[in-house]
């Protein structure tokens, strides 16, 4: 035997299978009322979101699920607002609601981390504590970085920002959301990565409704 000559792969010495052929159809079938029917009973049945915001105190996450789902999901509290004493320990606290909209149903449960490293500054980058609790998140979870209260940067401000996160985020191999599992097909590489080149995302809430020119307007003063 030539020690030199390469044995087929598994692959190769596998008979190839017929392609199917296509079947000429002589009447309706239906089978496009399929996708009708699954939107019929999804909506019956309705949807179930979960998400967690993290962050320090006073940087508006509640504001901002609010804002995101245009309801009172979720109320502040004095730690919210910076105020009040700082937790020893880190409990997770959880509300449920279910909202409506054209008949469709989503129950929506929002869990906070209060007290989450308040006591440690990242004006500057992400912190150690940040780096560990992303790795490890990143894992079982999606990850969707947001800068908040990005009206209080200037645009250079802000830019100078995401590029030192996306810095980090590469460094530190995490994976945030979109990840490259979802490139499915060339649509959806190019869209994903142009959201990629947009995080972290510059978030601006408000939960507040203000009259402007007769009719109410959310916005902060």
């Amino acid at each position: 035997m030539d020690p030199l000559r390469r044995s087929p792969s598994p692959c190769s010495s596998r008979p190839s299978s017929p392609r199917t052929p296509p079947c000429e159809m002589l009447g309706y079938v239906g089978i496009e009322a399929v996708l009708d029917q699954l939107k019929i009973k999804a909506m019956k049945m309705g949807f179930e979101f979960n998400i967690m915001v993290v962050g320090q105190s006073g940087l508006g996450k509640s504001t901002m699920v609010n804002t995101l789902f245009k309801s009172k999901i979720w109320n502040c509290t004095p730690l919210d607002l910076g105020q009040g004493p700082v937790p020893q320990t880190l409990q997770l606290h959880s509300v449920t609601h279910v909202i409506e909209e054209k008949g469709v149903k989503l129950k929506l449960t929002v869990t906070d981390t209060p007290g989450f490293g308040d006591q440690i500054n990242n004006d500057k980058c992400l912190r150690p504590l940040d780096i560990e609790f992303l790795q490890r998140l990143c894992r079982t979870v999606n990850v969707v970085p947001v800068i908040a209260r990005a009206d209080s940067l200037t645009i250079e401000e802000r830019e100078n920002f995401r590029q030192r996160i996306q810095h980090n985020l590469k460094t530190h191999c995490i994976d945030v959301y979109p990840q490259k599992c979802f490139d499915e097909d060339i649509n959806d590489r190019i869209l994903n990565s142009k959201i990629r080149d947009r995080i972290p995302f510059a978030v601006v809430g408000a939960d507040q409704e203000h009259l402007v020119n007769g009719s109410g307007e959310h916005g902060a003063l």
